[in-house]
């Protein structure tokens, strides 16, 4: 009688399921739904083609080599009672769960009782093991993918809501220097507070359309403009370069409009 059977989300990502071939692969998942409460199930060729590949006219010539795939990568053991063939999934209760398990009619396996696989020839779309095992089948400990961690992001501004990482905020003291870029930070701060604006890049927002505001609002920043340091000296005019990337803006946020 078929079962509903679970499959853990890592058994694409077994090496031994690497490999073999993908047939064999789908093989060893439908070997599930057919299998007793303890892993065993009759392993007469044309009666496993018949139910599990009812569709594809040239699966009872191909199932035993794929059955000989499973057994040379110990995901099946073939054995023989009183002239019927039998399979026992190895490390049954590792891939299902059983609640309440019925008794099994299927006798056990016993190393005397063993049929060896036959030697298969590797498949063209035998492709190898393509990842790292994560534990499912040799028993080892998955591995751990480490998150990227995300830079710290500080509160700047009168309101503590202009959050930007340390390389953001050096840069914008290098791009604006420093009485610009503290003009614009408060000017934000205040613009998010008032009207409840949210960026997912306050660097970014400065960049786009708070220079320019600044710009119209505050042009006696930009006359004395003296660029990183904190004690500025008056410069005699605006940074060419900053003033052609505030018109850059100015007219990116026109197109934009």
């Amino acid at each position: 009688m078929a079962r509903i059977r679970t499959i853990k989300p890592e058994f694409p990502q077994s090496e031994s399921m690497g490999r073999i071939s993908r047939d064999a692969r789908l093989l060893f998942v439908e070997l599930w739904t057919i299998a007793d409460d303890s892993g065993r199930t009759r392993a007469a060729s044309r009666m496993l083609a018949s139910l599990l590949f009812p569709y594809d006219d040239d699966a009872p010539s191909l199932i035993d080599s794929w059955l000989s795939e499973l057994q040379e990568e110990n995901c099946i053991i073939q054995y023989e009672s009183e002239g019927q063939h039998y399979i026992q999934i190895v490390n049954w209760l590792q891939h299902q769960k059983i609640d309440k398990p019925s008794k099994s009619y299927i006798p056990p396996f016993d190393e005397s009782s063993r049929i060896l696989a036959s030697p298969r020839e590797r498949s063209s779309e035998d492709l190898g093991p393509r990842t790292k095992d994560l534990g499912m089948d040799l028993g080892e400990e998955p591995v751990i993918f480490e998150k990227t961690k995300k830079p710290e992001r500080h509160e700047y501004g009168s309101e503590k809501n202009v959050l930007l990482t340390d390389s953001q905020y050096s840069k914008l003291l290098a791009d604006l220097g420093a009485d610009l870029a503290a003009a614009c930070i408060e000017e934000l701060s205040q613009a998010k507070a008032m009207k409840g604006y949210k960026y997912k890049r306050d660097d970014l927002a400065i960049r786009r359309w708070v220079v320019d505001k600044v710009k119209r609002d505050k042009p006696e920043i930009f006359q004395a403009r003296s660029g990183p340091r904190l004690d500025p000296s008056p410069l005699s005019s605006p940074d060419p370069e900053i003033m052609a990337m505030i018109e850059r803006n100015y007219a990116k946020d026109k197109q934009d409009d």
